[in-house]
């Protein structure tokens, strides 16, 4: 079974697992914060989570970490560091 659950923010995970009720196999998408949220989106669903993966909407997971934000600002901090130690 595959179905998508988006919400307005979040990164894109793909999480795969079993349905609690049939024991079917599925795979999901979810626009999540993080992997713990994908896993608890897919949990209130009725669904046994196995892996939960981030996937990047763009095609490659680079884009994705460059895009983030807590990455971005650890880039900055670290050129504005070298820029001080020169």
């Amino acid at each position: 079974m595959i179905m998508n659950i988006q919400r307005r923010s979040g990164h894109p995970y793909r999480v795969s697992g079993a349905d609690g009720v049939s024991g079917r196999d599925f795979e999901i998408t979810v626009a999540a914060f993080d992997e713990a949220d994908a896993a608890r989106t897919a949990n209130r669903q009725g669904m046994f989570v196995s892996t939960c993966v981030a996937i990047s909407a763009r095609g490659t997971s680079a884009q994705l970490v460059a895009d983030d934000s807590v990455v971005q600002r650890l880039v900055e901090d670290l050129r504005c560091q070298a820029a001080a130690d020169r």
